[in-house]
């Protein structure tokens, strides 16, 4: 018996962890009522997105450029492997099955996992998404 109530108990704290995180989700968007200009205000929690100093969306200005003379050269390191496409609704992305390559930056080395972009674009050049 005492199992039983054990059981039951341990049932009811699940199900109630696993349809709470449904009250935490945050419905954006990239265009419309809950689009950029509104992520500040859709949460506490996305507070920043409001406040922050430099939040998205970013507009790239050609006003802002600086060009920095010490940056060494791009060196990429890249190999042929297999590939998804994929749409979610909100980005697309590809996502490797393998090694893919790397690429080095300023002498700091990363490796390639994945590559998405946000369908409409969240940043602005020059005044244009």
């Amino acid at each position: 018996m005492a199992f039983k109530i054990y059981f039951i108990i341990l049932s009811i704290a699940a199900l109630a962890l696993c349809t709470s995180a449904d009250y935490n989700s945050v419905n954006f968007s990239y265009i419309g009522p809950n689009g950029p200009e509104k992520w500040g205000s859709l949460s506490p929690n996305y507070a920043a997105c409001s406040n922050g100093k430099i939040q998205s969306p970013v507009n790239l200005a050609y006003t802002d450029i600086v060009l920095n003379s010490e940056l060494k050269s791009l060196d990429r390191n890249y190999v042929p492997t297999n590939a998804t496409l994929v749409n979610n609704q909100f980005n697309i992305g590809v996502h490797f099955e393998g090694k893919v390559g790397d690429i080095n930056i300023n002498g700091k080395n990363y490796s390639l996992k994945q590559l998405h972009w946000h369908v409409p674009a969240e940043h602005w050049a020059h005044g244009r998404r």
